[in-house]
């Protein structure tokens, strides 16, 4: 009896025993669980945290660099316009970008989260493409790069995202040679120039200050009608060639078929107040009416159809310009007109006046401007003037369009081409 007794309390014992090592192997395992739970949650918090930290950074330098790369006063302006397609190869790291205000936010999330976060950035230009004869006239890709990591006991963890947005550099203003003349005509008629009895490409120097259509045609006035050398023509040809709608079409960041459309898209960007820099196309038959009461940024402004110029002001003469460009006839209807006309038609093309006029800029026609509704004597008193001296010397003269950084705007895809996001957990020893 008593071994029997014996026996059955070493029998509960064992099971005690046995059901205790199974709760306390139950409880340690959920105690890792929980652990591991916890991990996990953190992990992926930082993660996100820092996710959002890389793309705000990547963001922030992509507006920081669309603002300077159109501001002559920064290094950053300086250092896009010097790239040209000659001289380009591999890629450009811009070194003057930093993300301040995501800076700012890291230091307090540091305190908010208790975690150590760094975030080192670098931006490169790569994959340049030649889009027209000018090689400061270039494509390419712009890649941010940002990397935000933190690094806690246990666990470091890292979020990497690389965003490229598609970039373009365009000549907004008239190639170089034009732009040196107040008047530059494809074909004037035999016997406007002096000793000229044929037909023939023929120019009148920017000079700084005013002078009437009459004075340009006088032999005796400084800025008088001059035929153009023939071993500029080929280099005009050139020129003319860049500005051709097609050609425009073709870099113009955009482009639409309704005149009705371009309109409200110049008015939206008008009203927002801020500087329109860049090249716009409008592929419409239908005319194109242009004026601005006070116009700021550099931008070019191509058209198919024939296009009613009215009043146009520059809000900063010394910084801003606007050039119209038509295949067919330009008509003049204000009074005052801050900007370059080029009409690049035949027979169908020409520059018109339907009043007296000042144009501050240049005015390149296949012939002579014309009046509409004008007495001979109105259109001779049509004034071309000049801000300031556009051309050193008495003749026309080529020149580098490298030599002119300030007449190229640069512009950004309205969306990223492409968004990587690199994630890499690392446990410490391993």
């Amino acid at each position: 009896m008593k071994a029997r007794r014996w026996t059955r309390r070493g029998s509960v014992l064992s099971v005690v025993l046995t059901v205790a090592a199974i709760v306390g192997l139950l409880g340690l395992s959920l105690v890792d669980r929980s652990i591991r739970s916890s991990r996990t949650a953190g992990w992926t918090r930082d993660h996100l945290v820092l996710r959002s930290i890389a793309e705000s950074a990547a963001e922030e330098l992509a507006r920081e660099l669309q603002q300077k790369i159109n501001d002559p006063e920064h290094s950053t302006f300086r250092t896009f316009r010097a790239l040209s397609t000659r001289k380009f190869s591999g890629c450009v790291t811009v070194t003057d970008l930093k993300p301040r205000e995501v800076s700012a936010d890291i230091k307090g999330l540091e305190k908010s989260t208790g975690m150590p976060i760094r975030l080192t950035h670098s931006v490169k230009i790569r994959e340049l493409k030649r889009v027209s004869a000018d090689p400061y006239e270039w494509c390419g890709v712009v890649q941010f790069d940002v990397t935000a990591s933190s690094s806690r006991p246990i666990l470091a963890v890292s979020e990497r995202v690389k965003v490229d947005r598609g970039l373009r550099v365009a000549r907004v203003t008239l190639p170089a040679m034009m732009d040196q003349c107040s008047l530059l005509i494809q074909s004037a008629p035999g016997g406007v120039i002096p000793q000229v009895k044929e037909k023939s490409a023929a120019y009148s120097l920017a000079r700084q200050g005013s002078r009437t259509l009459r004075e340009i045609l006088t032999s005796s006035h400084p800025e008088r009608l001059r035929p153009i050398a023939t071993g500029l023509l080929k280099e005009l040809a050139k020129s003319s060639q860049t500005l051709s709608p097609r050609e425009v079409f073709d870099r113009a960041q955009f482009v639409t078929m309704d005149a009705h459309e371009l309109r409200k898209f110049l008015d939206h960007h008008q009203r927002r107040g801020k500087r329109m820099s860049g090249v716009v196309g409008c592929r419409s038959r239908d005319p194109v009416k242009l004026g601005f009461p006070s116009f700021s940024g550099n931008l070019l402004i191509a058209s198919s159809a024939p296009v009613i110029v009215d009043n146009i002001k520059l809000a900063d003469p010394d910084k801003d310009s606007l050039t119209i460009v038509s295949e067919g006839k330009i008509m003049v209807c204000g009074t005052s007109v801050e900007a370059s006309l080029v009409s690049l038609g035949h027979e169908e093309g020409g520059v018109f006046f339907t009043r007296p006029a000042e144009v501050i800029g240049t005015i390149v026609s296949h012939e002579l401007p014309q009046g509409y509704g004008l007495s001979e004597s109105e259109l001779e008193g049509v004034r071309l003037s000049a801000h300031k001296d556009r051309h050193a010397g008495d003749e026309l003269k080529p020149v580098s369009d490298g030599s002119q950084p300030t007449h190229y705007a640069a512009f950004f895809s309205p969306y990223p081409l492409a968004t990587v996001h690199l994630s890499h957990p690392k446990e410490d020893g391993q």
